[in-house]
This record gives C-alpha cells, sequence and structure tokens, in this order.
C-alpha cells in the first residue's frame, strides 16, 4: 500500500540477511484480520457501550488512541491509513503532528504513546535490533519502554556472550 510493493513484511524482529535472522519463525503479530481483532477486544471488555461506532474502556470510559507523525505526506498517508484500519475495528484515533526533531526528543522523554518514525540498522547485528526491546535502553534506543524481565535476562547473557574478553562460556540453545 504505501510502500507500493517495495518493502518485505517483518516475520519477527530480526530482519533477512542478519546472522539469527530464522526463515521459519512466523509471528501473528502482521497478519491483517479485522475480525479477530474486533472479537479479542470483545473478550477484554472493549466494546462500543453508547452506540456511536467505536468502543469503551470496559469501565465505560472512552477509548481514544493517539499516535504522532511528521507533517509530511507520507507521514499523513499512514495516518490514513491508520484511521481505516482502526475504523474497521471500531478504535478511535486521534492524531498530532510535530517536527521528527521534536518528535524524537519528546518520545524519549515518554511523552508519545504511539508514533510513526524510521530506523536504520547502524551495524548488521541482530543485537542491534533487539536492544529496541531492552528494558534498561527505555528512553534511549528503547522508545516503547518494553521492559519483560525474562528477555532483559536473555539479552544480557547473550551481550555477555559476544563479548571477545568474556571468560564465561556461551552454550548454543
Amino acid at each position: 500500500m504505501l510502500a507500493k510493493g517495495r518493502a518485505v513484511a517483518a516475520t519477527g524482529p530480526i530482519p533477512p540477511g542478519i546472522e539469527g535472522f530464522d526463515p521459519k519463525l512466523r509471528t501473528n503479530a502482521q497478519i491483517y484480520d479485522p475480525g479477530a481483532a474486533r472479537a479479542l477486544l470483545d473478550k477484554f471488555g472493549y466494546r462500543d457501550r453508547n452506540g456511536d461506532g467505536y468502543r469503551e474502556l470496559p469501565d465505560g470510559k472512552p477509548l481514544v488512541l493517539e499516535r504522532w507523525s511528521t507533517p509530511v505526506s507520507a507521514a499523513r498517508q499512514g495516518d490514513e491509513l491508520w484511521r481505516k484500519n482502526m475504523d474497521a475495528i471500531g478504535l478511535r484515533m486521534e492524531f498530532r503532528k510535530e517536527k521528527l526533531p521534536e518528535m524524537r526528543k519528546m518520545s524519549r522523554q515518554g511523552m508519545i504513546p504511539m508514533r510513526g518514525d524510521g530506523w536504520n540498522a547502524d551495524y548488521p547485528d541482530a543485537e542491534n535490533f533487539m536492544q529496541l526491546l531492552y528494558g534498561p535502553n527505555a528512553g534511549q534506543e528503547n522508545y516503547a519502554r518494553f521492559n519483560l524481565p525474562e528477555f532483559n535476562q536473555l539479552y544480557a547473557e547473550a551481550r555477555q556472550c559476544r563479548t571477545p574478553r568474556s571468560a564465561r562460556p556461551c552454550s548454543a540453545a
């Protein structure tokens, strides 16, 4: 759609061509299934209680997702696609615009819940991608502030194995 056929769909956190990529790994994260999404939202109590076509929180309060992007035409096209897809499952979206440097600064500070941006791997290693999910990197590379202790432990252990001077033996998984 937006990339006009020039993109490769992600099937996991590590892309093709990078050591650690698993071509057999398939996640459900990229599946477009509005019916399944609506059923999942219903299951957890996110329903349209007032008949306006949009879902409310389980406690009945309004549910509004906020997404930030830059004020350029490609970002506007992305926002339109987000709105279309979220409307299809009854989720209300609000869009905020900001110049990229300011948006990134706000994101590092944890002020932006969802945003559009780009990122390039600056070195070809799986660690470069996995650092984006490492909890202690929150507000640095981990703008999403994802923090899963089990992942953090595995990531730290993997980093130790990759350190050239590490005395710790590394076992194959």
